[in-house]
C-alpha cells in the first residue's frame, strides 16, 4: 500500500520550484556555512544553484561562487539541508544524502570566504528567470529605513539589490538588517524554537520575520536539530476536524509519544518517503510507540486516516 500524501514523486521529471519552496534558515559568515529548508517535495533529476553573486537588474554578476545541486534521489519537504561551503560538504536532517553538489562559478567556495564578514548576500535559482530564494546579509541602506537590501544595483561583493517582482520579507526573500532595525552582525539563525511545524505558507510566514532569528557577531551558529514538518494543505471542512497534535522526540531513536489525542486508542500507519507502508498497528493515548525497528531515514505516520504526522528516525 502506498500513501497518496507523496503521490508527486510518481512523475520523476525535474520539480520546477518556486518561489519560497526552499528559504534559507542558517547565514553564518562568521564559518563559511548556511542552511536552508525544503517547503515542497523535490524529485530526482531536480537541479538547482545556490550563489553569493549580486544581482545587476537582469543577470548575476558573475564574480563570485555558485554551488551547483543535483537531485538524485526524492526530497521529501521538511528536509533543511546544512551546507559548509569551505569543504564544500553538507548534511542533511535525515542523515542520508539525496544530492551531489559542485562548484560552478568563478571564485571556489573551498577556498573559504564564500560569505564575508563584511556582509554577503545569497540566492536560490533554478535559471536566471527563475529565482526563488533569497536572503541578505549585509546591512540596509542608510536613509532609507527599513530597506533591508541595496537601493540600487552593484558590483559590490557586499550584498545585492531585489530582483524585480520580489518582496523583502515574503516568499523566501529575506533581508537580515533592515536600516534602523537591526544592525548588522556575522550569524544568523531560525530559531529552534519558532514554528517547525505548520503549513508551507504558515512556515514562510514565520521565516521571513526576523523577530524570529537569532543573531550573534562573534559566533557562528551550529546546524539546528529541531525538524521542520510541512503539513498537506486541507479543506476547510477537513481543517476544523484536525487537532492540534504533538511528536516527540523528533528526531528519535527508540520510541516516539504524540500527545492531544483524545480516543483512547487510535489506528496508525507509518509510510517511508518513497510511500511504501512500513508499520501499522494501534496507538493507545499516552503511551509510547516503539520506531526501534525502523532504519534511519523521514517518515509519515498517519493516524485515524485524517492526520500526518512526520518525524526522523535517527
Amino acid at each position: 500500500m502506498h500513501l497518496l500524501l507523496i503521490s508527486a514523486f510518481s512523475n520523476q521529471a525535474q520539480t520546477t520550484l518556486v518561489d519560497g519552496d526552499i528559504a534559507f534558515t542558517r547565514y553564518n559568515a562568521g564559518d563559511d556555512s548556511f542552511s536552508f529548508v525544503f517547503l515542497t517535495d523535490v524529485t530526482a533529476s531536480t537541479e538547482f544553484f545556490i550563489t553569493d553573486e549580486g544581482w545587476d537588474g537582469s543577470a548575476f554578476y558573475g564574480n563570485e561562487s555558485t554551488i551547483k545541486f543535483v537531485v538524485n534521489t526524492n526530497i521529501v519537504a521538511g528536509e533543511e539541508c546544512h551546507v559548509t561551503t569551505n569543504t564544500l560538504g553538507y548534511t542533511m536532517t535525515s542523515g542520508n544524502s539525496p544530492m551531489s553538489i559542485s562548484s560552478v562559478g568563478i571564485f571556489d567556495p573551498s577556498l573559504g570566504n564564500m560569505l564575508g564578514t563584511f556582509g554577503d548576500n545569497l540566492f536560490g535559482y533554478q535559471s536566471s528567470s527563475n529565482i526563488i530564494a533569497g536572503i541578505n546579509g549585509d546591512n540596509g541602506i542608510s536613509g532609507s529605513p527599513g530597506n533591508a537590501w541595496f537601493a540600487s544595483a552593484s558590483a559590490s561583493t557586499n550584498g545585492s539589490i531585489l530582483p524585480s517582482g520580489k518582496t523583502n520579507g515574503s516568499n523566501g526573500f529575506l533581508g537580515l538588517f533592515p536600516n534602523g532595525v537591526n544592525s548588522e552582525v556575522d550569524n544568523a539563525r531560525y530559531k529552534a524554537s519558532a514554528n517547525h511545524n505548520d503549513s508551507k505558507a504558515d512556515l514562510l510566514a514565520s521565516l521571513m520575520n526576523i523577530n524570529n532569528w537569532d543573531f550573534d557577531n562573534s559566533t557562528a551558529y551550529p546546524a539546528s536539530s529541531t525538524v521542520f514538518n510541512v503539513s498537506p494543505v486541507l479543506s476547510i471542512e477537513k481543517k476544523g476536524m484536525i487537532k492540534n497534535f504533538e511528536l516527540f522526540p523528533n528526531p528519535a531513536s527508540d520510541f516516539i509519544e504524540i500527545s492531544g489525542l483524545e480516543l483512547a486508542e487510535n489506528q496508525f500507519e507509518i509510510y517511508n518517503t518513497l510511500g511504501v507502508k512500513v508499520k501499522e498497528g494501534r496507538l493507545l493515548k499516552n503511551k509510547k510507540l516503539s520506531v526501534e525497528g525502523l532504519k534511519a531515514g523521514i517518515y509519515i505516520i498517519r493516524l485515524n486516516n485524517n492526520q500526518n504526522l512526520k518525524f526522523v528516525k535517527k
